[in-house]
């Protein structure tokens, strides 16, 4: 028997940057969910309280709330739990990112300048855990 029709799944892009934001949205748009944009912290957290998306793809470095401390507070959290995490970093492999990945506050990081069929490929990978 075929499963229900699902919600579609949804992704927020997280970055002060409108060109980055719209190079993201460009690479993710061919996956079957819903694209979400904030461009600072604070309005990523009041988004994600609300839409509860399925993954976050966020930068660093930003103004109101930097990208791990949006990842902190999504993991101090129990209802976001199932909130996959790829944080993206301008700065080159700093030590941050590594304990990031390795304490699970994050799912996934990439260094910029950002492979974007890696990008496409990462965050499809993440959407079908969700799925399985």
């Amino acid at each position: 028997m075929s499963e229900p029709a699902r919600k579609s799944q949804t992704i927020l892009i997280v970055d002060d940057e409108p060109s980055i934001r719209l190079l993201f949205r460009s690479a993710l748009q061919a996956l079957p969910a819903r694209i979400l944009e904030a461009d600072n912290g604070l309005e990523a957290m009041s988004l994600i309280e609300q839409e509860k998306p399925d993954l976050v793809v966020t930068d660093y470095a930003m103004p109101d709330w930097d990208g791990l401390e949006v990842c902190h507070q999504i993991r101090k959290r129990p209802d976001l739990q199932h909130i996959k995490i790829v944080l993206i970093t301008g700065q080159a492999t700093p030590p941050f990112l590594l304990e990031a990945v390795n304490f699970g506050v994050v799912n996934a990081a990439l260094a910029k300048p950002v492979n974007i069929n890696e990008l496409q490929q990462l965050a499809k990978r993440l959407l079908a855990r969700d799925r399985a």
